[in-house]
């Protein structure tokens, strides 16, 4: 007898069985479920099916593998990116880069034939991947023929003996019901009955209707969203009552579940409970557990029920804010409390929690966000977060609502006040002349988790034994493909750009989302504000998107610029990435200069000071001019600028690694900047520099011309000179840079060009944009020394 080792739904009225081995014909099907279709017809799978699903099938006397994003998420489709078949039958990864294994591309679909004889020991597990010369690709987690190893990565197996023959298609007659549980069988020829999965027709379901609660004709009509529920119950305390009332809300279609209740009830508290069969390990149903809308637009707290909010209710912009274009930008990345706690400004114990005090000191001119010099503020997360109690630290990543503003950020939010407050905020930051970007976390949710009750698999990715899938490192990663799950995303960003005129968004852990949905995410948003501002961070421990992001109009956190920079500043580091870092990573994750997002510290990891520091409490004057140098160097590279919350008071965590629970170490010490009043200062003064008229030639919106740097520097020392506009191509003042990250004074050869015509208008200790007055750095004949563990920028006059 052979074995059926998986089935799945493929549509409303077709079911994948997938077979131990090949089948010498195609046998009778019997389906049991409480309400079982019968069988039409069934039939051999096509070898083109067999690619799609097992990404392997026989063809011309050997085995055809294929690569395409049905089987291998994240691929990226851009120009000259070469993959590799790697497996125990080829050592691995020794096929990266040989020819004989590379896979030949046929529009968005890579192939490759391999002999059968390789694999002709049919005792033997073959395993294999798919590789391009820097990753590793990840298989579906829901393949037929995934193999997880003991340390947990993905592989595929190919057996001899599983050609393509044993997948069959079984054609129904009647649409198959999504809830209950339902088996198939084969007893002709095999002794296993196969539960079957739905999930490929599930997550096809959708919903037209508008989710949540809206005010409809003078009635309130609730509509949720569970695609293998057996029931929902709506519960409602409105505002003048004193219980909690419950209705049975009715089914309308697969999935969508309605109530309709007389009366506007805004402000009225409501949840659901959802009620359904747990048969397998694809449910997570808590029938007995009032959990929130997760469109609700506000929450009373976060582990709380949302309130019914009338739109017309809702906060509308005064007048629409527009950004600096990106190639103008210096973001500044900062958090609500930490900004707030240590403030040098009265404002209310209350307000010092949230969006209200923040708000009340940006009006203040001596306000830290307005005199640090940064143009755009990158806020880590403000949607509601999970928390214990409201005024305890948190740095917001583990999201329980993606509408609702964070109630601990409010003083009042049984009212409903963040609403208004976090209006009034981004309101404050416009008049400041500040663009705002949220730090959005759409890849995983916190707890509790609505989401989860409602429909896990639907909404959360998961492996054949129903397990969730973690490539977050947060224990669950959202199905951003299916169309409610989509929508959820696009309707929470499209609400914080049409009701607070948000300017963009960083999207954490982007990897997970995919390349598809963060084109789908760019195309809305645009509609709405084409001057969106979208970043994304393009990992996670899965994989890294930033080559595949080239193709869209999103930029991205460069890791690979702040390891350098690291490095660099250390007196390490080498001159081609000195070249292709300050030169804006062309070539490398970025196709034009804006979308290569240059940061050497972020609110992640230990402080830059505490990376390259010998004491990050008591920094020596090395410290110091290795920390301004690595901050120049991300200053005067093309991209985008991202500077630390405290940059400019030479910010230390005093080595702790993870602060995400730590407020008090997070928290700004102003007082710090006023102990080295020199350091700051000359830092503000180089923001102020990159974003003046002068330094036009360090923020271009296109790709530079391949003449317009030229670079400087002396034998095997890493001292480097860069020249700005070289070739004139931009009309704008040539400028030029060096730098010497030694503990040694080193010179710069100028090979044929001239400082006489340029003014120096900073050294590692001073910054004058009229000039410096004396103490000028002079080229003795063509050679420029420079000081050991310095830093000099010169302008055209």
């Amino acid at each position: 007898m052979i074995k059926i080792l998986h089935s799945r739904l493929e549509s409303p009225r077709k079911i994948l069985v997938v077979f131990g081995k090949d089948l010498p014909f195609v046998p009778d099907f019997t389906i049991t479920a409480e309400s079982a279709p019968e069988v039409l017809r069934a039939e051999f799978a096509p070898c083109s099916r067999a690619l799609e699903i097992v990404s392997y099938c026989a063809h011309a006397g050997g085995f055809r593998f294929e690569l395409s994003e049905k089987n291998f998420p994240n691929i990226c489709r851009a120009g000259g990116t070469d993959y590799y078949l790697c497996g125990n039958f080829n050592n691995w990864g020794a096929a990266i880069g040989d020819n004989k294994w590379k896979l030949k591309r046929d529009g968005d679909v890579w192939h490759i034939d391999v002999p059968s004889e390789v694999f002709a020991d049919r005792r033997k597990k073959y395993l294999f991947k798919i590789a391009c010369p820097h990753r590793w690709l990840e298989p579906r987690p829901d393949s037929p023929n995934v193999d997880r190893d003991a340390e947990g990565n993905l592989n595929l197996r190919l057996a001899p003996d599983k050609t393509g023959k044993n997948l069959v298609e079984v054609y129904l007659k009647a649409d198959f019901d999504l809830r209950g549980g339902s088996h198939i069988s084969a007893p002709q020829i095999s002794d296993t009955i196969s539960e079957i999965d739905k999930l490929p027709v599930m997550l096809t379901m959708d919903c037209e209707e508008p989710l949540g609660a809206h005010i409809e004709n003078g009635d309130t009509v609730f509509t949720a969203f569970a695609p293998r529920a057996d029931g929902v119950e709506l519960v409602i305390k409105r505002i003048d009552g004193e219980a909690y009332e419950s209705f049975e809300m009715k089914k309308i279609h697969r999935g969508v579940w309605q109530a309709r209740l007389s009366g506007n009830l805004h402000g009225a508290l409501y949840g659901y409970k959802v009620r359904g069969r747990n048969l397998d390990s694809l449910t997570a149903f808590e029938p007995d557990k009032l959990i929130a809308d997760p469109f609700a637009r506000a929450l009373e707290k976060s582990s709380g029920l949302g309130f019914v909010v009338d739109a017309k209710t809702l906060p509308r912009p005064r007048k629409r804010f527009n950004p600096p274009h990106w190639h103008d930008l210096v973001i500044l990345e900062t958090h609500v409390r930490d900004l707030l706690k240590n403030a040098p400004a009265y404002i209310d114990p209350s307000e010092k929690l949230g969006f209200a005090g923040l708000a009340k000191w940006l009006k203040d001119p001596d306000c830290y966000l307005r005199r640090c010099g940064a143009n755009c503020i990158e806020l880590m997360p403000v949607h509601e977060f999970a928390y214990e109690h409201p005024a305890e630290y948190q740095w917001g990543y583990m999201p329980v609502n993606w509408f609702a503003p964070s109630s601990a950020y409010a003083q009042y939010p049984q009212k409903m006040s963040q609403l208004a407050e976090f209006a009034e905020l981004v309101e404050s930051f416009h008049a400041a002349g500040l663009a705002v970007v949220l730090d959005v976390v759409y890849n995983h949710l916190g707890n509790p988790n609505s989401l989860l009750i409602m429909g896990k698999q639907y909404f959360f990715e998961t492996a054949i034994d129903g397990s969730l899938m973690n490539y977050s490192g947060c224990g669950n990663d959202f199905r951003s493909g299916t169309p409610v799950g989509m929508r959820l995303i696009l309707e929470s960003l499209k609400f914080y750009v049409e009701h607070f005129d948000v300017d963009g968004f960083r999207f954490d852990l982007a990897e997970l989302l995919g390349v598809d949905a963060l084109k789908t995410i760019e195309r809305e948003l645009k509609k709405i504000k084409p001057s969106i501002i979208l970043i994304a961070e393009p990992w996670s421990f899965r994989g890294h998107i930033a080559n595949a992001l080239k193709e869209t109009g999103f930029a991205s956190w460069n890791d690979g610029f702040r390891e350098f920079a690291k490095s660099y500043a250390l007196g390490g580091g080498n001159v081609d990435g000195f070249r292709h870092f300050l030169g804006g990573s062309a070539g490398g994750v970025a196709a034009w200069p804006a979308q290569t997002v240059n940061y050497i510290e972020s609110h992640d990891d230990m402080c830059f000071l505490d990376r390259i520091a010998q004491s990050h409490d008591n920094p020596t004057f090395e410290d110091e001019r290795r920390y301004k140098l690595g901050y120049a160097f991300a200053l005067l590279s093309h991209g985008i600028p991202m500077l630390a919350e405290g940059f400019d008071l030479i910010r230390t965590k005093h080595g702790l690694n993870n602060t995400y629970l730590n407020g008090d170490v997070n928290a700004l010490d102003y007082g710090r900047a006023l102990r080295r009043t020199g350091v700051g200062d000359w830092l503000r003064r180089l923001v102020k520099f990159r974003l003046g008229a002068q330094a036009a030639a360090l923020r271009l919106g296109h790709p530079a011309s391949g003449g317009f740097f030229k670079f400087f520097k002396d034998g095997e020392s890493n001292a480097m000179g860069a020249l700005y506009n070289a070739d004139s191509s931009l009309r704008a003042k040539k400028i030029f840079a060096a730098f010497n990250p030694s503990i040694f004074e080193q010179s710069i050869h100028l090979e044929g060009f001239c400082l006489n015509s340029f003014r120096q208008i900073a050294d590692i200790d001073r910054f004058e944009h009229s000039g410096l007055a004396d103490m000028r750095l002079e080229p003795e004949v063509s050679a420029l020394n420079m000081p050991p563990l310095s830093v000099a920028i010169w302008i055209e006059r």
